[in-house]
This record gives C-alpha cells, structure tokens and sequence, in this order.
C-alpha cells in the first residue's frame, strides 16, 4: 500500500506549483482590470487645447520673462537697454538669471549688463537702493514703477 501512494504524491508535487502560479497571476490580473483608473483632469485637457490651438497668452503665467512687460510701455521700440540691478554685473552673480530673463523678453532689443545706453531698466529690491544704484551708474530715475523697479535716463 505504501508503494501505491508514492507515485500519487509525485504526481501532486508536480501540480501543485503550477496551480499555484496560476492562483497568483489570476489574483493579480483581477486586481489589475477591477482597480479604477483615475480619470484625466479637466485642467490637463483645456491645457492641451490651448497648446494645439497656438494660444499662448495663458502660458505666459510660466514665463520668467513676465514681471518685465510693465517696463515694455516706457521704452523705445529698437534701442538697446542698459540693466541696471541691486549689485554691478558679474557673470557669477545669480541676478544674471534676471538678466537673462529680460533678455529673452525684451527679445528685439539688446540688454546690456553695462551703463553705456540711453535708457536704463532699473530693477532693484528696494527705491532706496534703485536710486543709489542710479546715481552711481549716471542715471536719472524718470518713471518709478515701485518696489525698486523703474526706468532710468542717462545723465549728460
């Protein structure tokens, strides 16, 4: 009797992974197709929308450029622009991102980091400071926007 049952159990040991797998790839291949997919945002769609149609004014909220265009109004169309920030222009100094971004703004336009132009950008943290830093370079403050920010007149 004993002999019998071996042959049983050999055939069994055998079976069983094979069942087991399938027992475990079945579980997950249910949890997969019952799981809710989360459905796309609303704000992603318009978002796409808008970038297909070539509208690019909503966009304009992540450009870097953006706090330069209430200075775009007070300054000449095709003259180059000195700009003029809290420390003088070094290229390892971190204000020259702020360069670069009213650069890329100001696009038409040339930006210099020197005080050799007509008019001048004045960006700074505070009016005290704007108006110091005027003074220095030979510039004349003629439009005070606030907060530091203005344009500037060379000094003849």
């Amino acid at each position: 009797m004993r002999n019998q049952a071996i042959p049983f159990l050999k055939k069994a040991s055998s079976v069983v992974p094979e069942a087991g797998n399938a027992i475990f790839y079945g579980i997950i291949l249910l949890i997969i197709l019952t799981t809710q997919i989360p459905a796309t945002a609303d704000q992603a769609l318009v978002l796409k929308k808008f970038l297909f149609s070539k509208d690019e004014k909503i966009f304009r909220f992540f450009d870097p450029g953006a706090p330069f265009s209430v200075f775009d109004p007070f300054l000449p169309p095709k003259e180059n622009i000195y700009f003029l920030m809290d420390t003088p222009y070094s290229p390892e100094n971190a204000t020259t991102e702020q360069l670069q971004a009213a650069q890329r703004y100001f696009t038409p336009r040339f930006i210099v980091p020197f005080p050799t132009e007509k008019k001048a950008i004045i960006f700074c943290s505070t009016d005290t400071l704007a108006e110091k830093r005027a003074h220095e370079t030979g510039y004349k403050l003629i439009h005070s926007l606030g907060n530091g920010k203005g344009i500037g007149e060379k000094l003849p």
